[in-house]
């Protein structure tokens, strides 16, 4: 395998690997400062045939010795698509095989991504401002905080809100069972156990009142808000923050494995939805980034 020359983002997920590769290509260290830099480096992957015989094989190990039952993978470089492709099921019953385009996974945290873009999109219109508190952003509630100085929308996009974490009644039984994400946070945060900007300490609760200052500050609700504001324009078709019926037919599942038997898992509902509750395809993650 090559060496890179060129600066890599990986994200990898349950199901769902993004490849970002970006920046100006870098010529290989040298040691002696009077030797001519090597040319026998190259950018890689340099062709999607490349990348296909490279990972096509691992993958493909990989799948069958850690019992994964599918995975999408996607590389963007220079702001295109080099190389996209699925590999085992989305659904083993239905021998439903993973579609790049067209399988959803839940992404998790990565959802966090996507929310904080979100959150900058009302700062650069004027409607959100970085530094201000929090507490005079919010309307219809107000969090406790400990210490001085006031938590900044600032302070949640960068995990440094100083809240405890907490995953206890966290979890839904069903969609039927969210509260609305204002009415959640006004009685679940976490309580602020460092002063705002000196610890960052990873914080679900926190990302997810980002998100509800941008149903604060725009006037609509979360889910429709990143719908219009940042899926529409970037052609994100199959992502959402809900789940309808047309993405939850294609949705992957999850499995347990034991002892050569794969058990799907329940589809797990979260309140902290900002934070959480992203599905999405392996090509509109391309799309986004």
């Amino acid at each position: 395998m090559h060496a890179l020359s060129q600066r890599v983002s990986l994200v990898a997920l349950s199901g769902l690997v993004i490849l970002s590769q970006y920046g100006s290509a870098q010529a290989p260290p040298v040691t002696d400062p009077n030797a001519a830099p090597s040319t026998s480096s190259k950018d890689f992957p340099a062709e999607p045939a490349e990348l296909d015989a490279f990972l096509t094989p691992l993958l493909t190990r990989q799948l069958e010795e850690l019992h994964i039952p599918g995975i999408s993978f996607v590389l963007v470089k220079n702001g295109r698509i080099l190389f996209m492709k699925g590999y085992g099921y989305a659904d083993r019953d239905r021998k439903l095989p993973v579609d790049p385009e067209r399988t959803v996974f839940r992404v998790a945290s990565v959802s966090k991504v996507v929310t904080a873009t979100a959150a900058m999109q009302l700062v650069e219109r004027g409607m959100l401002r970085v530094d201000d508190p929090v507490n005079a952003q919010l309307k219809a509630f107000q969090i406790k905080e400990t210490f001085r100085p006031p938590i900044t929308l600032g302070n949640l996009l960068t995990h440094t809100a100083g809240f405890d974490e907490s995953a206890i009644g966290r979890r839904a039984r069903s969609a039927a069972d969210l509260e609305p994400l204002g009415a959640y946070l006004a009685h679940s945060i976490p309580p602020q156990v460092f002063p705002a900007g000196t610890v960052l300490n990873y914080s679900n609760h926190g990302m997810a009142l980002a998100g509800y200052l941008v149903e604060e500050a725009s006037g609509v609700p979360f889910e429709k808000y990143m719908d219009e504001n940042v899926f529409k324009p970037l052609g994100m078709t199959r992502s959402s923050f809900a789940l309808p019926e047309a993405l939850a037919q294609d949705l992957a599942l999850g499995y347990e494995y034991d002892d050569g038997v794969y058990t799907p898992r329940h589809y797990e509902y979260i309140k902290t939805i900002p934070s959480s509750m992203l599905v999405t395809t392996a090509s509109d993650m391309a799309r986004f980034m």
